[in-house]
């Protein structure tokens, strides 16, 4: 009896922290106005007038109907309703490509070797030292460019519409 009476708490005490986890959640994530996206960088696509595709600005103003937006190319403020909003990206700021570049680069280094043995005219021997030293120098290459190469990452938002 004591062991059921165990179980039926342990799973009272689940079903208590989920429904707290649940409550808790449209609050914390919830936007209904759109005010966390004021003076976001953003990426816009819209179907309406104006129509928007990929288009880069800042955010002005919001409401639950709509944003005003200052286009970066042009610098004009147009206003978008959410409605013909088909979808936003926030900016998540410029970052590198370390990891893919240090990847690439120890690809590379491993092809290097074995086209340098081809045009001397050596076959591959077994011997692991010349591959592994291509390897790591081609991976060090590799993730100082890719880090030096840095690119603007977005994360879609959801619209309320």
């Amino acid at each position: 009896m004591m062991r059921a009476e165990a179980i039926l708490e342990s799973r009272r005490l689940a079903a208590t922290g989920l429904l707290c986890v649940a409550l808790a959640t449209p609050a914390a994530y919830a936007d209904p106005d759109g005010s966390a996206l004021s003076g976001r960088r953003v990426r816009v696509w819209s179907f309406g007038a104006p129509a928007l595709v990929k288009e880069v600005a800042t955010v002005v103003h919001t409401d639950g109907r709509q944003m005003t937006l200052r286009l970066e190319r042009s610098g004009e403020i147009v206003v978008v309703p959410y409605a013909d909003t088909a979808r936003i990206e926030v900016s998540a700021g410029r970052g590198g490509h370390r990891w893919r570049g240090a990847l690439v680069g120890a690809v590379v280094g491993l092809a290097a070797t074995f086209a340098a043995d081809e045009i001397r005219g050596h076959a591959y021997r077994g011997d692991v030292k010349d591959p592994l030293l291509s390897v790591a120098a081609g991976a060090v290459l590799g993730a100082a460019l890719g880090d030096a190469v840095k690119t603007e990452r977005w994360e879609s938002v959801s619209i309320g519409r």
